[in-house]
């Protein structure tokens, strides 16, 4: 089939429109209770543009213009289309990937008030998006500018298919995560546990007591002891020796020891009962699945699912 009777067919400009697309998908993803802004929407001008000569071009089709330079224009608009396409594509990759910066930056920030969700998968796809864009520049210079080549797109399009299908099966599923971890923080009470004391305690240990009964900062997945040390304004070393000698553990098992406590609250949650044991494990203060549930079988003996398979047969 040749390009002109593609154009007279089969042909959609996608090549403006899914950028837009994966821009307000990732937007969404990563700001879901912000609305659009009102100059964001002037990002689908290219494609309605593209869109309409489509349709000026199919009407000038089936009413047989016999006018030669008609065809040559859009032959013309067709290639335009894909550059426009291809700027518009790179342009919105560069913007999310500083916007995808600027958030991890904002996570590095204790605020309990904040869901800190993994980011990293959207930016290994953007990446991959950032590859395919750079292949499909390639070829389409190539075949608009060197007329004796014309090279299939085919493979590329399924690549792009494969990821945008990716990006829209995690998406759902990181989104159905946040949801739940929502859910959970406006309907449970933080919990608090014993810690190890002593009649006369270390003013930084009092300090430290505090901050985890009171502000509850283990729930936060960025806590680290130079963090709290900082606060402190005393040196790392200098605290992780008086956590050692007053509490009789490390600052790792101590700040474990309160996240796994969460847990298994919110495990022995009926309410909780049909939430994903991630949503748990991330809300609990844990920042990947893997350290909830090593941490979590350590400290208890058996598994987030093993546990919670427990607690519901006793309920």
């Amino acid at each position: 089939m040749s390009s002109q009777d593609m154009y007279s067919y089969v042909f959609f400009p996608w090549a403006s429109l899914l950028p837009v697309l994966i821009y307000f998908y990732v937007v969404t993803f990563l700001q879901p209770v912000k609305k659009t802004a009102t100059r964001q929407k002037w990002l689908y001008s290219p494609f309605l543009l593209f869109l309409l000569l489509t349709f000026i071009y199919r009407a000038g089709v089936i009413t047989n213009v016999k006018n030669e330079g008609f065809y040559l224009f859009f032959g013309y608009i067709l290639s335009i289309q894909e550059l426009v396409g291809l700027l518009l594509t790179i342009g919105i990759l560069i913007h999310l990937v500083f916007k995808l910066r600027a958030l991890k930056k904002n996570q590095n920030r204790l605020d309990l008030n904040t869901i800190y969700g993994d980011i990293n998968w959207l930016a290994i796809t953007l990446l991959i998006f950032a590859i395919l864009t750079i292949l499909w520049m390639a070829l389409a210079i190539r075949n608009i500018f060197f007329i004796n080549y014309n090279t299939s797109f085919y493979a590329l399009w399924i690549g792009i298919s494969a990821t945008i299908y990716w990006l829209g099966h995690i998406g759902i599923y990181k989104f159905k995560i946040s949801e739940q971890r929502k859910t959970i923080r406006r309907n449970t009470e933080k919990i608090s546990i014993a810690v190890p004391s002593k009649s006369e305690k270390n003013e930084y240990i009092q300090k430290l007591e505090d901050l985890f009964l009171k502000d509850k900062i283990y729930l936060n997945p960025n806590l680290t002891l130079q963090r709290i040390a900082n606060t402190f304004n005393i040196s790392t070393s200098h605290l992780s020796r008086i956590i050692n000698t007053e509490l009789g553990m490390g600052f790792t098992e101590y700040l474990n020891t309160f996240r796994v406590e969460e847990a298994k609250k919110l495990l022995n949650t009926p309410d909780f009962f049909n939430y994903t044991i991630i949503a748990i494990g991330l809300e609990a203060g844990f920042n990947s699945k893997s350290a909830f549930f090593n941490v979590f079988k350590k400290i208890t003996g058996k598994t987030p699912h093993e546990y919670r398979k427990v607690h519901l047969k006793e309920n």
